[in-house]
């Protein structure tokens, strides 16, 4: 019975840290998203002003 309650543990442990990690590269993801959005919309505005000083 201590067997198992201590494999329950190790593996409650180990989805802990799956979880925590999960958050991160999630996190991760959607910093990386809204970098890409901001160079996007900064890119359109370059392009924006070179076609006005054509």
């Amino acid at each position: 019975m201590n067997n198992l309650i201590s494999e329950v543990a190790i593996v409650s442990a180990q989805e802990k840290a799956m979880l925590d990690e999960c958050e991160a590269l999630l996190a991760f993801g959607t910093s990386m998203q809204v970098e890409e959005y901001s160079l996007r919309t900064h890119l359109m505005q370059i392009k924006q002003a070179l076609d006005v000083n054509k």
